[in-house]
């Protein structure tokens, strides 16, 4: 199984990049992402064009402290070739970050 993690960050700042499944080809896939915050914060999950410069979709997600979040199922996400899933940080975190994305 494929997994995608920047690994542990300390205090990331807003827009950046806590998991990303890099360029993907035509396919259909499920995922499976985990979100781990040290406090309560905010991320973004966004299916990213080709070109990774914009967003085709994303959806915000709320974590709460010290309780990872699991998504599990994310199924059925039909990419065009080279999109890539990302989650990224939507504000400014504090503390200790992980993201990971499976599939």
């Amino acid at each position: 199984m494929p997994q995608a993690t920047a690994g542990i960050l300390s205090s990331p700042a807003a827009g950046d990049i806590l998991a990303d499944t890099g360029q993907l080809s035509v396919s259909t896939l499920s995922f499976t992402v985990i979100i781990s915050t040290q406090y309560a914060s905010r991320v973004t999950i966004a299916l990213r064009n080709a070109a990774n410069n914009g967003d085709i979709w994303a959806q915000l997600i709320h974590t709460s402290s010290d309780a990872p979040t699991l998504l599990q199922g994310l199924g059925s996400i039909a990419f065009a070739l080279n999109q890539r899933l990302v989650v990224r940080a939507e504000s400014a975190m504090i503390g200790e970050v992980q993201a990971s994305i499976m599939w």
